[in-house]
């Protein structure tokens, strides 16, 4: 399965899959890492969060071939989760608690130009100092993925992930936790911290 930095880790934790790759936020990324993969050899999907989904081969299923399907379609996820909770007798929700709880929510700040974005990423990665000043949670990471903004894992199982937008002058924020309330709380201080400290530094701009 090919997906980006933002879907959710529950996608690892549920060890439905032989291999997953990780790509930048965009639905190119995916596509090309899909191309890539599907000289492999083996059944490739990829999806975004947003729910677009596609398959580079065909895959085989008890009732025939799903064909091929390189183009981004929103119903095929819908159908497969329907028929997923028919076989097993499940509601939706049932079928839901049936997965690793993870929980991400998202947010962003305004008025972040990409100089700004660049130079306080780059110390996201460096700075100890500078991850405690903007949360205290944030000083010690036990990994850090760059490949897309700063995406920081924590011993708590927590994820924090800042990165630029592509299309606009603001600051992307992810929080994933194992609770959907702790998740949105964390969102929110984490978000008025790094307001507070980039208007603090008039590197905000409204």
């Amino acid at each position: 399965i090919v997906t980006p930095l933002t879907s959710t880790s529950a996608i690892e934790k549920s060890n439905w899959f032989d291999k997953i790759v990780r790509t930048n936020i965009g639905s190119p990324y995916v596509v090309a890492a899909m191309a890539e993969e599907a000289g492999q050899g083996t059944s490739v999907a990829g999806f975004e969060a947003n729910g677009g989904f596609l398959t580079q081969t065909d895959i085989e299923l008890p009732a025939g071939k799903l064909v091929r399907m390189p183009t981004r379609d929103a119903v095929l996820p819908l159908v497969a989760v329907l028929m997923a909770a028919s076989s097993r007798a499940l509601s939706l929700s049932a079928l839901a608690d049936t997965l690793p709880k993870r929980f991400m929510k998202a947010d962003r700040i305004k008025g972040v130009c990409r100089e700004t974005a660049k130079e306080f990423l780059a110390g996201m990665i460096s700075s100890q100092s500078l991850r405690a000043s903007v949360d205290k949670r944030l000083a010690r990471p036990v990994a850090i993925n760059d490949m897309d903004g700063v995406r920081m894992s924590f011993a708590d199982t927590s994820i924090v992930h800042f990165r630029q937008s592509g299309n606009a002058p603001e600051m992307r924020i992810y929080v994933e936790t194992g609770d959907r309330d702790l998740s949105g709380r964390m969102l929110g201080e984490i978000k008025r911290s790094l307001g507070a400290h980039l208007a603090a530094r008039g590197q905000r701009h409204e």
